[in-house]
């Protein structure tokens, strides 16, 4: 698991298992051409993890406890900047929310009132001295019982693949072993075709679902041999005979609007 940068079933680092945060993140972080005095404001458990480190380029952190903390570090860096300032605040309790209680759900329409109070509090604080720009990185949608679909070891899919299915359970990627890709489509295809589409990296490309231009093959590697495309929310999830993981309510990573299309809001 990359954001953790744990192995995805023991939970071992995968620095133990010989793996740098170059070979799972190869492009190097933005931030640090910044010509600004850069801070990234975090949960205090993920400020000093390895894709936080990461994607800050190494510049300065700081850790925060709740949301409040959050805005007044953040306000707190700018009035005390004596140059330009970039700085990020990561909340993510709102997507924690949907995955575990769904966007349906009082509890999430809540969690917004307070996020949305404390944001509008923060930007009357540095109104003058500092845009704030506020967005994300996905929006989510709603699954149910129904729309979740398990395999195990013993699935007649799983016969066919090298390593259990990767990727997000909403656009699963399938590394599918020499010689047994069009089996394995077939097999796909009776137990999940009305609802799925099976597409190889070559035909992604050519819809341009990644957006413009050729695949890199870095790219074209973490795709695997196929990746399924949902047509209505919902979930394939590999489970473990005996091991009963948790299944997210509130989802991403299919091509619906709610999930691609999200508010970019600046004041």
């Amino acid at each position: 698991l990359p954001l953790p940068f744990v192995e995805r079933f023991e939970g071992r680092s995968l620095g133990e298992l010989g793996i740098t945060a170059g070979d799972v993140f190869p492009i190097p972080s933005v931030w640090r051409r910044f010509k600004r005095q850069t801070l990234s404001v975090m949960g205090e458990g993920l400020k000093d993890s390895v894709f936080t480190e990461y994607f800050s380029g190494s510049t300065r952190r700081a850790g925060y406890g709740g949301i409040g903390d959050a805005v007044e570090t953040a306000v707190r860096q700018v009035r005390n900047a004596g140059t330009k300032t970039f700085t990020h605040i990561y909340l993510p309790q709102l997507d924690t929310q949907c995955h575990e209680r769904g966007v349906g759900d009082d509890r999430t329409e809540t969690l917004l009132a307070v996020l949305d109070r404390a944001l509008g509090e923060m930007a009357a604080e540095v109104v003058g001295q500092a845009r704030v720009v506020v967005s994300a990185d996905h929006g989510l949608v709603d699954t149910t019982e129904e729309t979740r679909f398990f395999v195990h070891d013993d699935d007649d899919v799983m016969e066919c693949l090298i390593v259990p299915p990767t990727g997000e359970p909403t656009t699963p990627i399938f590394h599918v072993k020499s010689g047994r890709e069009g089996e394995f489509a077939e097999r796909f295809e009776e137990r999940f075709g009305e609802g799925y589409a099976l597409l190889t990296p070559d035909e992604s490309e050519h819809l341009g679902i990644y957006g413009p231009g050729p695949l890199s093959e870095v790219m074209r590697d973490r795709l695997g041999t196929y990746r399924a495309f949902a047509v209505e929310p919902s979930q394939i999830l590999y489970r473990r005979r005996g091991v009963d993981e948790h299944a997210s309510i509130g989802v991403h990573g299919g091509l619906t609007r709610d999930e691609m299309y999200v508010p970019v809001i600046v004041a």
